[in-house]
């Protein structure tokens, strides 16, 4: 991965990690001023402790070889645990050094104001949630937490550190060809703390909502009962006429339906037609098994949101998911800015817990207008890591010319009748039937996205260069989380020295 220091010893000896030099533009040219000083050494210092907890991390995950069943859960939750709380300290003022975290952790309550992990450690803390979310063999099961919580738990680790789980539009039960908006978004949200039940508790809001007008017009519920049920929505769990799993069914499949009037590749599955028995089974099991993305994609097609602008324009969504009563604040980065300027304001807000989103023009002139969004997981010198939902673009991607992001030129060709140039791969397969839908209809929901396949998982922390961005950037969104007051940095005297 990206960024990342060289595999340590599986040893658990206590880590000394080494000092990264600085790179260039953390380094003072001339006498320069105090100010700029200021900044340069927390960022190194910040550079440092980031390289502390690197190393800590690919040792505690070189440990799990050694492991097996409930031991294994511990010592994952533990490393969780223990890193959680002590980047927390660091942020909130104590003074931390990072290359004394305990070579064997034990599980460590979050100071009350639990914060975000840095940005810089996504990529090594994410394998070790993956590895708890997979399921270990062995160990004990409590899947009370959720289709996208530990099976082994009811903690969501992804949304708890603010490290979201990597997604891939090929797996997402609709259109798996159009839907990076609401896979990106969802990688966004739970970097802002907000994960798959504060979805579907804002969908499910909605549908005890249009309950209550229903029961109302049928005379099964009073006016004066209505009013006061609107204004506890958790009441309605108590009404004899409410079931939940029947009005989740057909929500799902009114929403199933509505999808099979699209453009075939932006249908269920990608498929052309769909048979009542299977949109009635994938609606019945929707509410248990749906992944963040397609509870997601539901929830903005019943509030009658569309799904292309929800990252360009998602102050509405951002409203309705939020679980503390501060939605998240966003705002947009349009070309024009230096990358000096682009990038600190992207790494500004990535450092203070909020997240980012790129949208970029991917068909080069094939198609100008079309674009393709990412989720950016960090900022480096001259490049971002993203996870991107629908592979890794190629590096050498002319964004100016008749060219694809993901498909070399040369993987053109003219279409005999019309003369019309696609790919070599559409004129094999035609859009009817897309790449993504191998496995039909047994590759959905939370359960598939945690055992992804190498073609699927390739985008996860990818590398854009500074050039493929400036030259192929439509905007950028960022995403601040919704506090009353802002998350601290660490200073240099938190960190450790």
């Amino acid at each position: 991965m990206p960024g990342q220091t060289q595999q340590q010893s599986t040893e658990l000896a206590p880590v000394q990690s080494p000092r990264p030099q600085a790179r260039p533009d953390q380094v003072a040219q001339g006498p320069g001023n105090a100010a700029l000083q200021d900044v340069l050494n927390n960022r190194q210092v910040r550079t440092r402790a980031v390289a502390d907890i690197t190393v800590w991390l690919q040792t505690q995950q070189a440990a799990l070889g050694g492991l097996d069943g409930d031991a294994k859960v511990q010592r994952i939750e533990a490393a969780l645990s223990t890193l959680r709380a002590w980047w927390t300290r660091a942020e909130l003022g104590e003074t931390v050094d990072f290359s004394q975290l305990p070579a064997t952790p034990s599980m460590t309550a979050a100071p009350e104001r639990a914060l975000p992990l840095p940005p810089e450690v996504i990529g090594e803390v994410r394998p070790l949630i993956t590895a708890l979310e997979g399921g270990v063999a062995g160990a004990t099961e409590n899947t009370t937490g959720g289709p996208e919580a530990s099976p082994h738990g009811t903690t969501d680790w992804n949304t708890t550190l603010g490290v979201p789980e990597y997604r891939t539009q090929s797996d997402n039960l609709v259109a798996p060809e159009a839907t990076c908006n609401t896979t990106t978004l969802s990688m966004v949200l739970e970097r802002l703390g907000i994960g798959r039940a504060d979805v579907v508790r804002a969908l499910e809001d909605r549908l005890k909502r249009s309950w209550i007008k229903r029961a109302r017009r049928a005379g099964t519920v009073s006016a004066a009962r209505a009013t006061e049920l609107e204004g506890n929505l958790a009441l309605v769990d108590e009404e004899d006429g409410w079931d939940k799993d029947a009005e989740w069914k057909t929500a799902a499949r009114s929403y199933l339906d509505a999808k099979m009037k699209d453009r075939s590749y932006q249908r269920v599955r990608g498929e052309s037609s769909v048979s009542n028995s299977t949109r009635n089974d994938i609606a019945g099991d929707f509410l248990a098994d749906a992944q963040m993305e397609d509870v997601l994609d539901m929830l903005v097609h019943n509030a009658g949101i569309s799904r292309y602008s929800i990252v360009g324009d998602p102050d509405r969504v951002l409203e309705l998911v939020s679980n503390t009563g501060l939605p998240p604040t966003s705002e947009q980065l349009w070309p024009g800015s230096s990358w000096d300027t682009l990038t600190e304001k992207v790494r500004a807000t990535l450092e203070a817990g909020g997240a980012a989103a790129l949208s970029f023009h991917h068909k080069g002139t094939r198609d100008r207008g079309a674009s393709h969004i990412v989720s950016i997981q960090e900022v480096q010198s001259s490049s971002f890591v993203v996870d991107d939902p629908y592979g890794v673009v190629r590096e050498t991607y002319n964004p100016r010319g008749y060219d694809d992001a993901y498909f070399h030129a040369d993987t053109y060709q003219q279409r005999a009748r019309s003369g019309e140039m696609v790919t070599k791969e559409r004129v094999i397969h035609e859009r009817s039937v897309q790449k993504n839908t191998t496995h039909g209809f047994d590759d959905w929901g939370a359960g598939a996205a945690r055992g992804l396949d190498a073609d699927e998982s390739k985008g996860d922390t990818s590398v854009m260069s500074r050039d493929q961005i400036t030259r192929a950037m439509k905007y950028i969104s960022l995403f601040r989380r919704g506090q009353s007051v802002p998350i601290p940095r660490p200073r240099p005297e938190n960190l450790g020295q």
